[in-house]
């Protein structure tokens, strides 16, 4: 019976490497994404001593958790009236583009990336807010799997960001579901959502961030942290990790951010980019072993993000030595599959006290791979002297 499991084991394992084989030899991802950003898109008033005093505060730093929460609330106060069961009215705007709005209150003005099949994203302005376009809207089909990918952006914005647990997830203002019954079923399920700037393909496909190597980790150390985040605090595994599916906002912090996992300290150095995990329409709860391979999948199938341009001549690629040391990570990744399932036992107390699965690997992928591969202390134990998060985010609680 162990033999037929291990047997079973090795060809799944041998299926993910497949896998990630082909995803670095066409740097193609499995699924078609619609891209949902637009970069430098509040604009500042200067109406009144009041609107000052919020802009200086609020958008010096927009994309600083703190503010974004702020802004997050002050949205809501402007959209309270929007009930969840609203449809879209047909609205055409001043630059004779082809939208939506919901009462005149939200205007969905202008379509941005590209159609997919599980969606499309609109720019949108918000009545009298500021703020030229402060969010997005995403038109779905009301089926299971949208609305699971709203549920847990739900779920993440109430129970992590909101709580300041972590900052690298989008936030969720609204969602809406149209009931009547012959309204085009491509928009019936409205999702009201927090905008980015873009996403990791923008990153890895500018020479600049490519050739610099600390840059270069860190956004991948801080795409690792999203994904141990949505493991132990959702208790999901993602299934559709690829550059498509991190979002990110600029960010001027300077210093170091404090994560705690497992009742450990970890720091890490700020960048010019916050990381965000996104689109969860493929996600399913973790269910002790069965899940072991999709949460080794999530990790491993991010390597090659990072890679996908090696086997393209007009896009830059990192060093030879860095695309050496992605190559050892996806392998330290997949060897310990091969035993760490051994380790995810109960312990002689109540079942629920077991260490969780998702735990054991995280803190192999810390001891392993952010450590060891850090460069010059940007990943650390040690507390350095400017820490910009008084309140620690947390990757498990």
């Amino acid at each position: 019976m162990e033999r037929k499991a291990t047997s079973s084991g090795s060809k799944k394992l041998k299926l993910l490497q497949a896998t990630i084989r082909r995803k670095l030899q066409t740097g193609k991802s499995s699924r078609s994404y619609d891209r949902f950003y637009f970069s430098d898109l509040l604009k500042s008033s200067s109406k009144t001593k009041r609107i000052q005093s919020f802009m200086k505060k609020t958008f010096a730093n927009k994309f600083k958790l703190h503010n974004r929460l702020q802004y997050y609330n002050y949205i809501n106060s402007k959209i309270i009236d929007v009930t969840t069961t609203e449809c879209l009215d047909e609205k055409k705007f001043n630059d004779s583009n082809d939208g939506f709005t919901i009462r005149n209150i939200i205007n969905l003005e202008k379509k941005i990336g590209t159609e997919g099949f599980n969606g499309s994203i609109y720019l949108t302005s918000v009545k009298n807010a500021f703020g030229s376009f402060p969010i997005a809207t995403k038109l779905m089909e009301n089926t299971d799997e949208n609305l699971n990918e709203v549920s847990l952006m739900r779920f993440i914005t109430d129970n992590i960001i909101k709580q300041k647990y972590s900052k690298h997830f989008l936030m969720t203002y609204k969602s809406c579901i149209c009931n009547i019954d012959d309204y085009p079923k491509d928009r019936k399920l409205i999702s009201i959502n927090e905008i980015a700037n873009g996403d990791l393909n923008n990153l890895i496909d500018n020479e600049v961030v490519v050739n610099d190597k600390e840059l270069l980790y860190n956004l991948l150390f801080q795409a690792i942290i999203s994904i141990a985040t949505f493991h132990n605090i959702v208790n999901n595994v993602h299934q559709d990790i690829h550059a498509g599916n991190f979002l990110w906002h600029k960010n001027n912090e300077k210093g170091y951010y404090h994560y705690i996992f497992d009742g450990e300290s970890y720091y890490l150095r700020a960048c010019g980019y916050n990381i965000m995990l996104y689109d969860f329409g493929y996600a399913t709860n973790i269910r002790s072993k069965k899940s072991i391979l999709k949460i080794l999948s999530d990790y491993s199938e991010l390597l090659p993000s990072f890679l996908k341009n090696e086997f393209e001549d007009d896009l830059p690629v990192p060093d030879d030595d860095i695309i050496q040391e992605f190559y050892s990570m996806i392998e330290i990744l997949m060897v310990e599959y091969r035993k760490i399932s051994q380790k995810y036992k109960p312990t002689q107390s109540s079942p629920s006290s077991k260490k969780k699965y998702q735990e054991i690997y995280f803190n192999y992928v810390i001891d392993k791979i952010l450590l060891p591969y850090s460069p010059t202390d940007m990943f650390t134990k040690n507390k350095p002297k400017k820490v910009i998060n008084s309140d620690p985010y947390y990757i498990n609680i």
